[in-house]
């Protein structure tokens, strides 16, 4: 009996051993799991791109990281429980033995703003269950400054076109305004045929602004820039449009901000962009109304500009039309050139600049001039 007692302990003695073992085991696999985790956390929480983790049953989002709410401009609560469905047939591949999907589409942030995005998913495990991982990178910057660089080409290809049109026209246009002149002589004031002669006259000086204007924009002059005052610029171009303000009974009403940095700028070429846009500010107006001018420091994305803005009481501009005007020849008025805004864009580029526009049909339009600070 003492005997089988003995093996009986030495049996529990070598079962207590092996579980003291499993027990080292488990807790250095936990000690394991739980630096795996932290570590994935980290990564997860530190990635450059937004990730975001969906429950395929009910498409909604279980869990995401910094950057998604970044991307999203919003909180992590308000991105949990968050639907992915509408993406639901761009994840169906997964299901069907695709290990990586990839595509691009569009998501509109909680401040409204559409933003073009690609992502990229595959099934990963989480929590005991599979889920979808989204990653997802922010492609609007990059599909803008691609379709910039196209239309950069298009102007450049147009403006080459347009020069040697605009050579071609100048020469017989000049030898028409000549003949035309001598052709007024020849007849006395208030006669039929001078009348006729007076509108050819005047047909011929408008195209002749045109083929000025064209060439303005295919061959711009290269900006000469000094430390201006932006303020100095504004009240030397505002007395420019005093007599066709007072005409339609417009009130001028500048707001400028003193002492504001000075900005490295081509005097006369900024002059020329704010003249165009009170100009289409005035025209925009049928009868009374108001034009503000103000000038201001903002900042954006850590980053100083002075900003001249012009806000018209006009007609306003449809949002499909936005995107159109800055076009060369583009314009909706009979006696326009359509070259008037896309000079501008190309002087404010040339300045290392920005022109942007807000508007709202019968509500009127703000173009916003943006001139970094050195």
């Amino acid at each position: 009996m003492r005997e089988y007692n003995t093996v009986l302990i030495r049996k529990l003695e070598d079962k207590m051993y092996e579980l003291e073992r499993a027990n080292e085991m488990l807790r250095q696999m936990n000690e394991e799991l739980q630096i795996s985790h932290e570590q994935y956390k980290s990564l997860f929480e530190n990635a450059g791109k937004a990730i975001f983790i969906v429950q395929p049953e009910t498409w909604v989002v279980i869990e995401a990281n910094n950057q998604a709410e970044e991307l999203l401009k919003c909180t992590r609560d308000e991105i949990l429980n968050l639907s992915f469905e509408r993406y639901k047939k761009f994840f169906q591949p997964l299901f069907e033995g695709e290990k990586v999907v990839n595509f691009e589409t569009t998501i509109i942030d909680f401040e409204g703003t559409e933003k073009i995005v690609e992502m990229t998913a595959k099934l990963i495990g989480y929590a005991y269950t599979s889920t979808i991982q989204v990653i997802v990178s922010d492609l609007t910057e990059k599909v803008k400054i691609q379709e910039e660089l196209i239309q950069a080409e298009k102007l450049a290809s147009l403006g080459r076109l347009s020069a040697a049109i605009a050579h071609e026209i100048r020469n017989p246009l000049s030898a028409i305004s000549v003949n035309l002149q001598f052709l007024l002589k020849k007849f006395p004031e208030g006669s039929q045929e001078r009348k006729y002669l007076d509108l050819t006259l005047e047909g011929v000086r408008r195209i002749e602004k045109i083929v000025e204007a064209t060439l303005n924009f295919a061959r711009p002059s290269k900006p000469i820039v000094k430390d201006e005052d932006i303020n100095e610029v504004i009240n030397a171009t505002l007395p420019l449009v005093e007599i066709s303000t007072l005409k339609k009974k417009i009130e001028v009403i500048p707001k400028l901000e003193p002492e504001l940095p000075k900005v490295k700028i081509d005097f006369k070429q900024i002059q020329q962009v704010i003249l165009n846009i009170l100009t289409n500010a005035v025209d925009a107006i049928e009868n009374s109304g108001w034009i503000k001018i103000n000038s201001y420091l903002e900042d954006e994305g850590g980053v100083s500009y002075v900003v001249v803005s012009i806000a018209d009481s006009g007609c306003g501009i449809p949002k499909d039309e936005l995107n159109k005007i800055f076009e060369p020849f583009y314009t909706k008025k009979s006696d326009g050139t359509g070259l008037g805004l896309a000079i501008s864009r190309q002087i404010m580029n040339n300045h290392g600049g920005k022109i942007e526009v807000e508007s709202e049909v019968g509500r009127g339009t703000t173009f916003y001039l943006k001139f970094k600070v050195k």
